[in-house]
């Protein structure tokens, strides 16, 4: 939580406040991870409400309304509970009701159940704009001349929806929607939902597919789209769908049985949305000789539909002029929370983008921001994710708007936000911009997060305005043809047979490569504290063992490059490069130049993998592959332990 680095920039002396230190396991965790003596005061469960005391007393101007002791003695309060039904999330409230006419409200989410409807509708929150105008705006007739089809309302969904309701619609289909996302939702696919490990969103829908099926739907349609539409103003090198957006349909069809066993069309195509052109082909591929449908009708259709989905983006952007408008009018403070699409989700977000309007702090969006002009930022990831491009755009935006703030939304098991939640901090923190991130899932306890906006607002009204001003520029050391000639290059040890022969292949070529040896704990716990933790296991083991080498002195850190392969598709192993470096940075190894063997060619460096090298690299790992399989095949029945290993290290 805390993506401490140096255990030395605690300082000598640690106090730990809060009640679970009271558990002296929990003391003794924290003195392990630090090394350090760590002090525990007797009132280490009080610390918060001493300090909002005294808080308190410093700003307070007025008496004390707490009650004396004899007022104590006769007072008496009435309580009770009811339902809030003006949203999906139907509070349960409880108010305290006192002689003197007061109340008290505990359980809501937003102002809107206990009276504060006006001061919240007055307040403009573009998530409620964006889902109403995504979903109510589309109304299909009651008798379509080609029959219906069902559309689950989930994950790419809240992107795409206004192109497909407008492809079907013009073909003459009726649309029928799945439901709202809620609790009873979620629990009508549960069974099917294959891991734990998934993001909320994706876990929803199943409950969607099962809601549509309830509703009769006997064809259902739910495209797999590896990228997402082509966008005039995205600066990405790639428009990606994270892998899970591409291509959950593959994993409905293959979970959930009920389609089979109640005979449901499950339609899954791949689609490529952001080619015009190659998106005629396919849908004519998948609808028009199965449906009787011409060419020219498939290709009026899909034209109403890129129209359709830009006057969408259009209204969400005019909508957020409006909200910059105003508060450059009033002097407000506005809120930019920045996530993905899904994100307007009542069900998804739980109510937050309420609790904030409930603070009478107007709400944008990254996608209402994205067309506008901001300094140009050299980022240290690979940006290849639409959504993503997005949310770095956002950023510089809220840092060259002092009147903004950014909150970024982020789900429980979204492994890509490794990526987005560390350069999305980092570009608002070189500004000296507040960074905040609310982590979701499908508890909707708002407790914590209702205390880190107040947190958030306590410190905008106590923060001077900031400043706009250039962020250091971080130059990054490149492999050039000189460092051939001087450079020790440090790779990762990935598979010991293979790479042993790699090397040498290198070094026939005149680099002087060094392999490190197979990781240990040591080596991973290095990897956990440099890398973010959301990163896959394979990120934290490679950067981990590549620190240690670093470290324990195998390499001068002043003549070493390392080398990494880059895999440049929608994998996080893209973004290793960008991942190592700036663990690199926090380690102290900042003049270490890190560079792609195969890759984007601005990662390649001076580095030069030629026809001569390929061959030999492809002969090693032949070699490899016969070297592995003799040995794993020999290993067990040897009659002499050990020589196994002796011939192959021989050979």
């Amino acid at each position: 939580v805390m993506q401490l680095k140096d255990v030395h920039a605690l300082g000598d002396h640690i106090v730990v406040q809060g009640g679970t230190f009271y558990n002296d396991a929990v003391l003794r965790s924290i003195e392990n991870l630090l090394g350090k003596h760590v002090i525990r005061p007797d009132i280490a469960g009080l610390m918060g409400a001493y300090g909002a005391a005294i808080l308190a007393m410093e700003a307070g101007t007025e008496h004390s309304s707490l009650l004396g002791a004899e007022e104590l003695g006769t007072f008496s309060a009435k309580t009770s509970t009811y339902r809030c039904g003006k949203c999906g999330n139907k509070c349960l409230i409880t108010m305290q009701q006192f002689p003197n006419g007061e109340r008290y409200f505990t359980g809501n989410r937003c102002e809107r159940g206990i009276g504060g409807e006006k001061a919240a509708d007055e307040t403009p929150n573009i998530y409620k704009f964006k889902y109403r105008r995504l979903f109510k705006h589309y109304k299909s007739p009651d008798e379509p001349r080609r029959g219906r089809i069902g559309i689950p309302r989930t994950l790419n969904m809240y992107e795409d929806y206004p192109f497909w309701f407008t492809f079907f619609d013009r073909l003459g289909y009726g649309v029928v929607l799945s439901g709202k996302s809620s609790p009873q939702l979620f629990y009508k696919g549960m069974a099917t939902v294959p891991s734990d490990s998934l993001c909320y969103p994706a876990k929803l829908a199943h409950g969607h597919i099962a809601d549509l099926i309830e509703k009769g739907v006997d064809t259902i349609f739910y495209p797999c789209e590896p990228h997402n539409m082509e966008d005039k103003t995205d600066p990405s090198a790639n428009n990606y769908n994270c892998p899970i957006v591409a291509s959950y349909a593959e994993n409905i069809r293959i979970n959930m049985d009920v389609l089979r066993e109640k005979h449901i069309r499950f339609l899954q195509p791949f689609l490529p949305i952001n080619d015009r052109k190659r998106m005629i082909e396919r849908l004519v591929e998948e609808f028009g000789k199965a449906e009787g449908i011409s060419r020219a009708e498939i290709t009026a259709a899909v034209d109403a539909g890129y129209a359709e989905i830009e006057q969408y983006r259009q209204d969400v952007r005019d909508y957020g002029q409006q909200i910059l408008d105003r508060i450059e009018k009033t002097g407000e403070h506005a809120i930019l929370l920045a996530g993905r699409p899904y994100h307007i989700d009542p069900e998804i977000n739980h109510g937050i983008p309420e609790m904030i309007q409930s603070y009478k702090l107007p709400i944008l969006s990254e996608d209402a921001v994205y067309h506008m002009p901001v300094s140009k930022r050299r980022l240290q990831v690979v940006n290849q994710w639409s959504y993503h491009a997005r949310l770095y755009h956002a950023a510089q935006f809220v840092a060259e708007h002092p009147n903004v703030t950014l909150i970024q939304l982020s789900s429980f098991g979204c492994g890509l936000d490794a990526l987005t939640t560390t350069e999305v901090r980092e570009i608002l923190e070189s500004h000296e911009r507040i960074y905040t991130m609310i982590k979701l899932d499908e508890v909707s306890n708002l407790g914590a997060a209702r205390i880190r906006l107040r947190s958030l607002i306590a410190a905008l009204a106590r923060r001077e305005m900031p400043v706009y001003h250039d962020a250091p520029v971080i130059e990054r050391p490149r492999f050039t043809e000189d460092c051939r000639k001087t450079h020790t290059i440090l790779a990762p040890q990935m598979a010991p047979i293979h790479f042993d022969l790699f090397r040498t292949t290198m070094r026939k070529h005149g680099y002087n490569v060094v392999i490190p040896p197979m990781p240990d704990k040591a080596a991973i716990d290095l990897g956990l504290r440099y890398v973010h933790n959301d990163m896959c296991y394979p990120a934290i083991v490679v950067i981990g063992q590549l620190l240690a080498a670093l470290k324990a002195g195998l390499c001068d850190p002043d003549h070493t490059s390392i080398a990494l392969f880059q895999t440049c598709g929608a994998c996080r192993a893209t973004n290793y490069l960008g991942v190592l470096r700036k663990a690199l940075r926090d380690a102290g190894f900042p003049n270490v130049a890190v560079f792609a063997v195969r890759g984007l060619p601005e990662e390649t460096d001076s580095f030069a993998f030629n026809r001569e090298m390929m061959v030999d690299a492809i002969k090693a790992a032949i070699y490899g592959d016969l070297l592995m399989n003799v040995r794993n095949r020999m290993m067990p029945y040897e009659l002499v332990k050990g020589s196994t290993q002796a011939a192959y290290e021989k050979w």
